[in-house]
């Protein structure tokens, strides 16, 4: 499909895994150290196999917007497992750099703190789980997504003196209901967002999660998408389709 002469288009950027923040509990493994170890090892081979036929491509690293949080509070399934982005990128930044460097990018999921909010911005500072500090904030937010900016600045982050690339492959502003008043406040916060993150170089493409609503999610209050499940447009469409304009 993408390599073929009748290409349909190229795929630049391969994320290498999912929520590695997550991932963790499933092999019942609490040690940063190891499992970074681990998928480091990945992360390089899949860097070395894209870069064999495409040297201008690189691999992401995904993660939650849980940046330096307590992850004790994130629920049952994951209570005790997860570990901390901002802990794994310094830990892949050190290693990477001692054992030799090379331009991985990196693909946080962001929204707001909790992500049903469709006035995110109000809720966030109510929570106050984020602030403008990379090293102290809890979460990472649409709230607060310019400190990846100044993190990723930072020359203990740089690859060869440059700021590495972020690609948001999964983020969104949720209507958290089907009001009127709601569709327009993920509306408002959508146009919000596009503004903040087009203004800061680091960030490379937005992936809006997602186009539609999905009934499995809209009944936990979470309706990212653009439509609502029965496909009818939301005020978010309309923001979205002329966002460049």
């Amino acid at each position: 499909r993408y390599s073929k002469s009748k290409s349909k288009g190229l795929i630049n950027t391969y994320v290498i895994s999912n929520e590695i923040d997550f991932t963790p509990y499933f092999y019942n493994c609490k040690s940063l150290n190891t499992f970074m170890a681990e998928y480091e090892r990945s992360l390089r081979l899949a860097n070395l196999a894209v870069k064999k036929y495409a040297g201008d491509a690189n691999v992401a690293v995904p993660f939650t917007h849980y940046w330096n949080g307590d992850e004790n509070k994130l629920g049952k399934e994951n209570s005790g497992y997860s570990l901390k982005p901002y802990q794994m990128l310094n830990w892949l930044a050190k290693t990477t750099h001692a054992q030799g460097a090379y331009d991985w990018a990196i693909a946080p999921h962001i929204y707001s703190s909790l992500n049903t909010k469709s006035n995110f911005l109000k809720d966030d500072s109510k929570r106050g789980w984020v602030n403008g500090n990379y090293k102290t904030s809890k979460q990472l937010t649409f709230t607060n997504v310019e400190i990846l900016q100044k993190y990723l600045s930072t020359s203990a982050l740089k690859y060869n003196g440059k700021i590495r690339f972020v690609y948001l492959t999964e983020s969104g502003v949720s209507s958290s209901s089907n009001s009127t008043k709601a569709k327009n406040e993920q509306a408002a916060s959508l146009a919000y967002v596009y503004l903040k993150i087009a203004n800061l170089s680091c960030i490379k493409s937005f992936n809006y999660y997602r186009l539609q609503d999905h009934e499995a999610e809209s009944k936990h209050h979470l309706s990212t998408g653009l439509l609502t499940t029965a496909g009818k447009k939301k005020p978010a469409y309309t923001v979205y389709k002329n966002i460049d304009t």
